[in-house]
């Protein structure tokens, strides 16, 4: 019997060959949570390979991370209590088990890369194949401030790629899970960041709103180096 104080908490079983299953938002007051993990997966079972994505090598000691989606949501967000883990051997490949049908996402994370993975996977049983590609990675963060200096919050930061598109960032969640987004908002202090971000030359635009032609408000340019932090100071006139 545990001891918890009022809340909603998320649980995580550690399981033999380096498996772990999240079960999330378990009310206060549950007085038993039955996990029931068999070797015959309700669910599909995911095949997930990681390699390099420049070299094409595979990377041992990678995250795999499968997301489970029973129900899809309007406006694209979908909601999830079953996250699954794995962590891929020498030869970068993963075996990951899941508890039903549904629709998935498949990501992957390794030191020195930046998040990456494929979405919407919608199976029911049977054996699934994916491969995950990562790019070096450096940080990238960006400070916003009005012309006295104050930080400017409720901002969105963009980088651009050399192609004109917008770079899709991982970022990791505090339950372990992780969100995808072309775009980030500054916080109260007006900093966005720190993302893991691919090596690379970017165009860094800072905008009123979500939408990618709202109106500019600031823009500048970040170099991503490997292992390395790179921090971009903007200045609105709000």
């Amino acid at each position: 019997m545990w001891g918890l104080p009022a809340g909603r908490y998320d649980l995580e079983f550690r399981l033999p060959r380096g498996r772990r299953v999240h079960v999330g938002d378990v009310p206060a007051g549950t007085r038993g949570l039955r996990v029931r993990v068999t070797d015959e997966p309700a669910g599909p079972t995911f095949s997930v390979t990681v390699v390099d994505a420049i070299t094409g090598a595979p990377l041992p000691k990678a995250e795999v991370c499968v997301v489970r989606y029973e129900v899809p949501m309007e406006n694209g967000r979908r909601w999830s209590n079953e996250l699954e883990y794995a962590d891929t051997g020498d030869d970068g490949s993963a075996l990951v088990h899941t508890s039903g049908p549904g629709w998935f996402d498949v990501r992957a994370e390794a030191d020195g890369y930046a998040p990456s993975g494929r979405e919407s996977f919608e199976c029911e049983a049977g054996m699934q194949y994916a491969t995950v590609e990562l790019l070096r990675a450096g940080e990238f963060e960006c400070h916003v401030s009005n012309a006295a200096g104050e930080p400017v919050s409720g901002v969105y930061v963009f980088l651009v790629e050399e192609d004109g598109g917008h770079l899709t960032l991982i970022e990791k969640n505090s339950d372990g899970g992780m969100r995808s987004d072309t775009r980030f908002s500054t916080d109260t202090d007006g900093r966005m960041g720190s993302n893991p971000c691919p090596v690379g030359r970017y165009l860094v635009e800072v905008r009123a709103g979500r939408a990618e032609d709202s109106r500019l408000l600031a823009s500048g340019e970040a170099v991503i180096t490997a292992g390395n932090r790179t921090t971009v100071e903007l200045q609105t006139d709000l």
